[in-house]
């Protein structure tokens, strides 16, 4: 989210100078580490699904992987775990149109999770959001931005101390430049 959001911020308002290459390479290495701690918790998952001998735990596992949501599924495994270790690179990890993704998870987790009940007889419906439940997802997300842009306009996104920091570079740099007086 945090990508998500720093990118266009970056963009929009000329934040080029503050916002260096160095966050975008930390905030790589922080998504490289959250996509293991994913890899490693879908890994249990599947552990579980199997190890367990759960009949609704292995079945749901299964119809995640297999059924319907399939394609989703594992696109979301290859977004998440898989095409993040390319962040192992630095060159990878520096380029701001690699750092963005990650947002099927959450669509996998509830519809494939609730489109199968405990009762067999609803097994095989395929879910179709309500135009409520689509309005009020992108009432959801208008709100979210308009909320974040009323704040990055009225609060300063980037603090005090870093402006200042950067004055006092620039200008030890501009005096080392200038000749001394004789």
């Amino acid at each position: 989210m945090m990508i998500m959001l720093l990118i266009p911020l970056k963009t929009l308002f000329g934040l080029d100078v503050y916002m260096t290459r160095l966050h975008c390479e930390n905030l790589g290495k922080l998504l490289l580490t959250m996509s293991l701690i994913m890899g490693y918790a879908y890994g249990m998952e599947f552990f579980t699904a199997w190890y367990s001998w759960n009949m609704f735990e292995r079945d749901t596992f299964l119809d995640r992987a297999t059924g319907q949501y399939a394609f989703f599924t594992w696109v979301m495994l290859t977004c998440n775990a898989v095409i993040p270790l390319l962040l192992f690179s630095k060159r990878v990890r520096t380029h701001l149109g690699a750092l963005l993704g990650m947002w099927l998870e959450r669509y996998v987790i509830v519809v494939s999770s609730l489109s199968r009940g405990f009762d067999p007889a609803a097994w095989g419906e395929i879910y179709q959001p309500t135009w409520v439940e689509a309005s009020l997802t992108v009432a959801s997300f208008a709100g979210f931005f308009l909320l974040f842009l009323a704040f990055v306009k009225v609060f300063p996104c980037i603090s005090i101390s870093e402006l200042k920091e950067g004055a006092a570079e620039d200008g030890e740099a501009d005096s080392a430049a200038m000749p001394e007086p004789v």
